[in-house]
């Protein structure tokens, strides 16, 4: 594994702070080498699902909070905001989006 931050089960290649996601905690640290107790193998050319299940651990009322990579300017203009007010950047980010939403509808 190449060093890099790990979010839960996302790995990015560079630490950056435009990368790390709304809405997730960090809960990965800075991995310098391949820990010992992870075997990797390669995959098999042929694998069978003939006696798998369709859908078995599908579940249509989940929600997912998807990450959201920020360019560096907005970045840091939403950083700026966050410190003045003394909140976090998610919700200066949903609290700019929510505007722009009720512009776009007052002008539908």
């Amino acid at each position: 594994m190449q060093e890099g931050w790990s979010l839960s089960a996302i790995h990015f290649k560079k630490k950056t702070k435009a990368m790390l996601p709304l809405g997730f905690f960090l809960v990965g640290k800075l991995i310098k080498k391949k820990p010992n107790n992870i075997r990797i193998e390669k995959m098999k050319e042929e694998y069978d699902f003939s006696k798998g299940e369709r859908g078995k651990f599908f579940r249509n009322d989940i929600k997912l909070n998807l990450p959201v990579y920020l360019d560096d300017d907005v970045l840091e203009f939403v950083e700026k905001i966050a410190k003045k007010k003394n909140i976090d950047i998610q919700t200066v980010v949903n609290q700019l989006l929510k505007s722009d939403i009720n512009i776009a509808e007052v002008m539908q």
